[in-house]
């Protein structure tokens, strides 16, 4: 019997204008051939191994208003001139822009979570043609290989926006989807393989982790955390976890209910206390090195993307010293596993965050991952950094605007990949400063003009006005002792001067270089000045 790999499926999007990959399983030796509706009527062949797996490379198909149907044939010799066939096929099938959003929690975060779902349903509502257009594949979050968890894969299926189902979806991916339908006018499919709480080691193969020191020191520190414990203890130790979890979720539902609307992190953690974190650690744990890559990324990896939009990195926070050489590694794998080494990288710089039991002047662990996050940008070919170093929450790792990093994404990607010259997404960036008469001078590169200032409440989302005497919020200034203070910033033209009290004579700067710390400065194209210090 031939059978098509359990991402596709009916409703899905393919990736116009390029080849498209199909692997799928059949009887070893069997020639299978894969046939579009409205193309090559002879279709394309190709063989499954000795192990049963195929892949077969369709040509380029460009984009179509009316869905495409797909079908599978599979001729198997079984000898003595006796044949084995078998057919399956897919319908309902879209060719536009396809991307895999992929990451942690805050690309997990649920569109129904996020402070813009209400206006969000209403527009599905209201546009039956964005509605079915926007399509996702939200990949079953399977923590290990099991008959129970291999049911639910096989179950899964592509989901439009206007079905019940797709509240689950990425909220970041959802915006970014809904910026680039606007502007492209196709259909936008999103494979979201993203899972909460992981470092980046989780994504990445054991092979993999075992090539470097910094990968190998991932897998021993979760060797650690194990201790040894057998599967049965961990399974234990995972449904007491489960309870104290439940119990804290019928607490959250209780003071939601009471206020009518959901609440924060931050709001959760001061009324019944932090969500129970870590999960016990096991060699059946989703977060093991290699764990999800094997559940949850192998199964969609092969399929033809756009790019990547990526959203990681607050779990490795405690972690940094050995996260940049993984992180730049992970991006390689992706690449090669996808068989596209120039698979585009778009990936979120981490938002502002403490919690309140951290010292924020000592704890830096977010510091750091932005740091290395801009430094990747800038090192790694057609990997490209978006900063949110003006959003963010106290004591929520969770921020509830997700429209505003949405955004931000669709129009990187519409300005940079789709190459839409009207669109300006590109960040501010020191380029140089000077220490004059007890100050500190900035000139900045993409100023675009003009200088924006968020006037909104912190949290809350964006909402700038051109800078007329504004108080500017985020800079720092240090002399020879290197100890930052904050600072007065005046704009003097394209120029920023920068003063404290504190320090008679400056000569050092920075800008967001806390891990929670309110920064409101734009250019005029509405873009966040990048993280730095000097």
């Amino acid at each position: 019997m031939v059978k098509l790999d359990p991402i596709y499926t009916n409703d899905m999007v393919l990736q116009r204008d390029k080849e498209v990959v199909f692997t799928g399983t059949a009887t070893p030796g069997a020639l299978i051939n894969i046939m579009y509706s409205d193309g090559d009527e002879d279709g394309v062949d190709s063989y499954a191994d000795e192990n049963g797996r195929f892949k077969v490379v369709m040509p380029p198909h460009p984009y179509k208003e009316e869905p495409t149907f797909i079908n599978v044939y599979m001729d198997a010799d079984e000898g003595n001139g006796e044949h084995s066939v078998s057919t399956t096929f897919i319908k309902n099938v879209l060719f536009g822009e396809v991307w895999l959003a992929n990451g942690q929690s805050n690309m997990e975060f649920e569109l129904c979570n996020s402070i813009q779902a209400e206006e969000a349903f209403k527009r599905i509502e209201d546009d039956t043609k964005l509605a079915k257009s926007i399509r996702f594949y939200n990949v079953v979050k399977a923590p290990y290989h099991s008959e129970e968890w291999d049911e639910k894969i096989e179950a899964n299926k592509w989901v439009c926006m206007d079905e019940e189902e797709a509240v689950h979806s990425s909220a970041v991916a959802f915006f970014a989807a809904v910026r680039l339908y606007e502007e492209l006018k196709v259909p936008i499919g999103i494979v979201n393989c993203s899972k909460g709480g992981t470092s980046v080691s989780a994504w990445l193969d054991l092979d993999t982790l075992n090539e470097s020191e910094d990968g190998k020191w991932y897998i021993k520190q979760y060797d650690e955390l194990v201790g040894g414990k057998s599967d049965e203890e961990y399974f234990k130790e995972l449904d007491e976890y489960n309870q104290t979890l439940d119990e804290y979720l019928t607490n959250k539902n209780v003071e939601e209910k009471k206020v009518g609307r959901k609440l924060s992190d931050g709001e959760l953690n001061a009324l019944i206390g932090p969500y129970p974190w870590p999960e016990p650690a096991g060699y059946k744990s989703p977060y093991r090195p290699g764990g999800i890559s094997e559940t949850m990324l192998k199964l969609v990896i092969n399929l033809t993307y756009r790019g990547i939009w990526y959203y990681q990195g607050e779990e490795d926070a405690e972690r940094h010293p050995h996260y940049k050489t993984q992180f730049i590694r992970y991006i390689s794998f992706l690449r090669e596993k996808n068989g596209n080494p120039n698979l585009p990288f778009i990936f979120m710089q981490l938002p502002v965050w403490i919690d309140k039991s951290l010292d924020n002047e000592t704890n830096t662990g977010w510091v750091e991952i932005r740091k290395i996050q801009g430094e990747v940008g800038v090192e790694v070919d057609n990997a490209y950094v978006i900063p949110l170093i003006d959003i963010g929450e106290y004591d929520n790792v969770h921020p509830v605007d997700k429209r505003t990093p949405g955004n931000r994404l669709g129009d990187y990607t519409l300005m940079e990949i789709y190459g839409f010259k009207d669109i300006e997404a590109h960040p501010m960036t020191i380029a140089f400063s000077y220490s004059e008469n007890g100050a500190i001078g900035l000139k900045f590169n993409n100023v675009q003009g003009g200088f924006m200032v968020n006037v909104a409440e912190q949290g809350k989302e964006i909402s700038l006005a051109e800078y007329d005497g504004q108080m500017i919020t985020g800079f720092r200034i240090a002399g020879e002792d290197g100890i930052y203070y904050d600072a007065d910033a005046v704009v003097e033209g394209d120029n920023i001067i920068l003063t404290s009290d504190k320090v008679p004579n400056p000569v050092h700067s920075s800008y967001g270089w806390l891990s929670y710390i309110t920064c409101n400065l734009y250019n005029n194209a509405g873009m966040p000045l990048m993280p730095y210090q000097e």
